[in-house]
């Protein structure tokens, strides 16, 4: 973009702005809320400057000064709330009468090239309006790393969007199935709508999630341009004459391919059957068995060209859990060799978190040769059994957890009704046929669980709108050929090895995919993380600079 025609379409759009700025909340709300039907709000320009006037700030705990503003993205929003993004702008890059300083520069970004990272704030799979840039809603934002990101010349935007607790004035849910992605591509288009007026540079918006959120930003690299969420942004009053495909895409801890979640979740953690019944037992070894079958035929190779495979039985052998622990091993070898400089302030909160390398005594670590290696201590088939069983990681979910036997206030409840009340028990819906099948095989040695559970499963995930939703609400099928779209071509997907949320395998098989698509794909295990935006305090701003070349 000219810088002189983003000045001048700034000064004739302030020539008749006024203020009308949105909620923009520097904290989880997981309550959902309610407001009026688009048909009898306001109506939304989706021009930037029509909505809202900058407002400089400076936060004192981290010594940071900059702008910000927030709008709705859409012009028929449910929830203007959360159908909102809020920008936060290094204070350079805007003067005191609110004009664009095209010639600033901040480290050597400036207005039109400053990188944005388009952070949204899905948490299990609920709406939420835009996360703030300080205090607790992520472990970046407690740290100030995203602070910093825009004292380094970043641009940072925080996205809201609906979710399955979203509501409307009666109570009746609103934001099940595809409406979270959606209401996120609307908020990318945006943007881009509004590349003259807004600092950075559209051409490189980063997409940033965490846990559920995640599985959101996966989902938006991987889904660019799809034809599949018109509708719904037609419906929503998005902007139509815009693209939505994103330049990168940094997903922590994602929960996302969740038709196939519980597969990989028991071959991680099957031989955790503590607290398990008869039945959940036999359903994890089956399980576990389906992962191998689905891995297997998904033709994944690691980076060398070698071909990735599970034996047909489930366990923990073979060379996809050869690369897999490989993976466990460099991050051991990264926490170690910088331990003293990184991780001692910043991962040791975490559970699990060890002290120093030495205390770690389910790994070894040669110093001299800068090599660690997982051991196997008598008694366990595998070194990541062993991490399991002997209490570094163990189970936290049941069997099954993901498509949960018992559904409502699950992750069923993405798939669940529109219309509905949130605790209704029509609501929930479950979403993996598989798992009928299995039941149903299972039906001599568990009859009672089998009259209990095999109709509803098999009922709901065999519903149309089930079966789509299962397609579009995962970023596996856009790189599996089920669906075609405009991949990000850069990701980065980062895991807590204390991690027990998901299964790490979900995430290094979405790698192994990117990378099988010809995407540039970095994938980590973070040593002493759980289940949150794991990385190091320069390690997202290190990438974007890396890929930003």
């Amino acid at each position: 973009m000219n810088a002189m025609k983003k000045l001048i379409l700034l000064l004739a759009v302030l020539c008749i702005a006024f203020t009308a700025s949105v909620c923009s909340s520097a904290a989880e709300s997981e309550s959902g809320g309610s407001e009026e039907s688009g048909a009898s709000q306001k109506a939304f320009s989706h021009e930037f400057s029509e909505q809202t006037t900058w407002e400089k700030k400076k936060n004192s705990k981290f010594r940071v000064s900059y702008w910000t503003a927030s709008a709705v993205y859409c012009s028929n929003p449910t929830h203007s709330a959360q159908q909102s993004l809020t920008l936060y702008v290094p204070e350079a890059y805007i003067r005191d009468d609110g004009t664009l300083d095209t010639s600033a520069s901040v480290e050597g970004y400036t207005v039109e090239t400053a990188p944005i990272i388009y952070w949204n704030s899905h948490g299990s799979y609920v709406g939420m309006a835009p996360f703030g840039i300080a205090g607790l809603s992520t472990r970046s934002t407690q740290k100030g790393w995203v602070l910093d990101m825009i004292s380094h010349g970043f641009v940072v935007c925080m996205a809201g969007e609906r979710g399955k607790q979203t509501t409307t004035e009666d109570g009746s849910v609103i934001g099940r199935g595809p409406i979270a992605i959606a209401d996120l591509k609307a908020g990318v288009r945006f943007l881009k709508h509004n590349s003259a007026v807004i600092p950075g540079n559209t051409d490189r918006i980063v997409s940033v999630g965490t846990s559920s959120g995640g599985a959101m930003s996966a989902l938006l690299g991987a889904s660019g341009n799809s034809e599949y969420y018109t509708p719904y942004l037609e419906e929503m009053g998005a902007v139509m004459d815009e693209t939505d495909d994103v330049f990168a895409t940094m997903a922590y801890c994602p929960i996302t391919d969740l038709p196939h979640a519980d597969y990989a979740y028991e071959w991680m953690f099957g031989e955790d059957t503590e607290g398990l019944d008869d039945f959940q037992k036999a359903l994890s070894a089956r399980l576990r068995a389906e992962y191998a079958s689905y891995v297997n035929n998904m033709g994944l190779t690691d980076e060398a060209g070698n071909p990735l495979t599970i034996p047909e039985d489930g366990s923990k052998s073979g060379s996809y859990y050869e690369w897999l622990a490989g993976k466990y091993e460099a991050s051991f070898e990264d926490y170690a060799q910088r331990f003293e400089t990184d991780y001692q302030g910043s991962a040791t909160f975490a559970n699990a978190g060890a002290a120093d390398a030495e205390e770690l005594s389910r790994l070894t670590y040669d110093a001299a040769a800068g090599k660690a290696t997982l051991v196997t201590p008598e008694g366990y088939d595998s070194a990541l059994d062993a991490m399991i069983l002997s209490g570094f990681r163990s189970r936290q979910k049941s069997v099954t957890s993901f498509d949960s036997l018992s559904p409502v206030g699950t992750d069923n409840d993405v798939f669940g009704v529109q219309g509905t009340k949130a605790d209704d028990p029509a609501s929930a819906r479950h979403f993996n046929q598989r798992i009928a099948e299995l039941i149903d095989e299972m039906k001599d040695a568990f009859p009672d669980e089998y009259a209990q559970y095999y109709e509803a499963f098999y009922a709901d995930s065999h519903n149309a709108e089930v079966e789509e939703w299962s397609v579009y609400l995962n970023a596996y099928s856009f790189l599996t050929g089920e669906a075609a779209s405009d991949v990000s071509p850069h990701f980065r997907i980062n895991m807590g090895v204390c991690d027990a949320d998901t299964a790490t395998a979900v995430s290094g098989t979405l790698a192994l995919l990117l990378m099988k698509n010809g995407v540039d794909t970095e994938f980590n295990i973070r040593w002493g993380w759980g289940h949150n935006d794991c990385d190091t305090p320069t390690g997202l701003m290190d990438w974007v600079y890396a890929i930003c070349e």
